[in-house]
């Protein structure tokens, strides 16, 4: 294999590398072909450790467009926060959560620092980017400075505010009018790539001074279009933003790339639930808020691992307020919440009960679930088994 060779390769590593994403598993992914239309990911389905899992990317133009939701990973109420929360977005398991609760009136400092958020000094919880970090850290500082009596319909408010479908349409529109040009620019640099390296191994390193010429323009241009778009749309991440462009102008496969940094955490602090409405098809979307429903109704077990009264009330106060939350999200789009958590027919005569979460049907008429922690079943009704 000559030195030329060699160097096609390196380079078709570095690109492959640069096509995956890494995703916590608490989060869902919105994987779109065109950029419009997403299909649904579990982040439990991709190959990883139990923290996470790589997503490959579309490799090929388009490229494609993927965006990384993760819902709020802590429990809050007026009397404090808790590092733990019953919700389960993906359907296999709950992630593993630490478990930590201070009241707001212990509370010293807030900071968010990488994939962190601190407080009081010492890591309280670890999401999935540095956006999200940050956007619980400022959450956190506006409730701390309230009254407890003000705390609960601010937190309230809040939770309205990760589900509020205009919002979430504005920044999808916003990042869309801002890469249009991005995009091109990326797809035009992949094939110009692919076309220097076919002629530099057919012919040789004759032309290699007009092609690299070449492809630095074409670096240049996108690192432009990027530094616009990132600046409109991430406008207090200029670290991110200097860092990101610096390993762009030295390796072309990072810019080629370049469109996934800017949509991966384009829509962090939002609901998946409210996310999918606008992105996925009608139907994938009622089934993904079908079992949504029937988690924040029926969590899996153990709904909060705390022995203490504490964390409890916590936990279950803000599950209380994101379950009417999402109750009404589902209402203002049209759909009955009760018709989407109504108990399941019978498969068959042999089925007696099954799970009110997860829906698995059993041929016993008591016992618990044990896909769901030990959720207790629920025994049809005789009707229903007759019919």
């Amino acid at each position: 294999m000559s030195d030329l060779e060699k160097l096609f390769l390196v380079i078709a590593a570095i690109y492959l590398a640069e096509c995956l994403v890494w995703v916590r598993r608490a989060s869902v992914v919105f994987v779109s072909l065109m950029g419009h239309r997403c299909r649904l990911v579990h982040a439990t389905t991709l190959p990883g450790n139990d923290n996470g899992g790589l997503l490959p990317g579309n490799p090929l133009p388009p490229l494609g467009t993927i965006y990384v939701c993760q819902p709020w990973p802590i429990s809050i109420s007026p009397e404090g926060i808790y590092s733990y929360t019953s919700q389960t977005v993906n359907p296999a398991k709950r992630p593993v959560q630490p478990t930590r609760f201070v009241r707001f009136e212990e509370i010293r400092s807030i900071a968010a620092s990488s994939k962190e958020l601190f407080v009081n000094g010492d890591t309280f919880v670890k999401v999935g980017s540095t956006h999200f970090a940050r956007y619980l850290a400022d959450l956190l500082r506006q409730l701390s400075a309230l009254s407890t009596d003000q705390r609960g319909k601010a937190i309230e408010a809040a939770l309205n505010e990760s589900v509020d479908i205009d919002r979430i349409a504005e920044r999808i529109d916003t990042h869309r009018c801002q890469v249009a040009t991005l995009r091109i620019s990326c797809n035009a640099l992949f094939l110009y790539v692919v076309f220097a390296s076919l002629l530099l191994w057919i012919r040789g390193p004759a032309y290699w001074l007009p092609l690299l010429l070449g492809m630095l323009v074409g670096l240049i241009v996108i690192a432009v279009e990027y530094f616009l778009a990132h600046r409109v749309l991430y406008p207090r991440a200029s670290r991110e933003r200097l860092s990101h462009l610096a390993a762009m102008l030295l390796a072309p496969p990072v810019a080629i790339r370049s469109g996934d940094s800017l949509s991966r955490d384009l829509l962090i602090g939002f609901h998946p639930l409210a996310v999918a409405h606008l992105v996925c098809p009608p139907q994938k979307f009622l089934e993904f808020a079908q079992y949504i429903l029937r988690d924040a109704s029926c969590p899996m077990l153990p709904v909060c691992p705390a022995k203490d009264r504490d964390p409890r009330e916590t936990e279950r106060w803000f599950r209380s307020r994101l379950h009417g939350v999402l109750n009404d999200l589902v209402r203002r789009v049209g759909t009955n919440p009760e018709e989407l958590t109504a108990p399941p027919r019978p498969t068959g005569s042999h089925c007696r009960s099954y799970c009110p979460r997860c829906e698995i049907q059993y041929v016993i008429p008591q016992g618990e679930c044990h896909a769901c922690g030990g959720v207790p079943l629920q025994e049809f009704e005789q009707d229903d088994v007759a019919v």
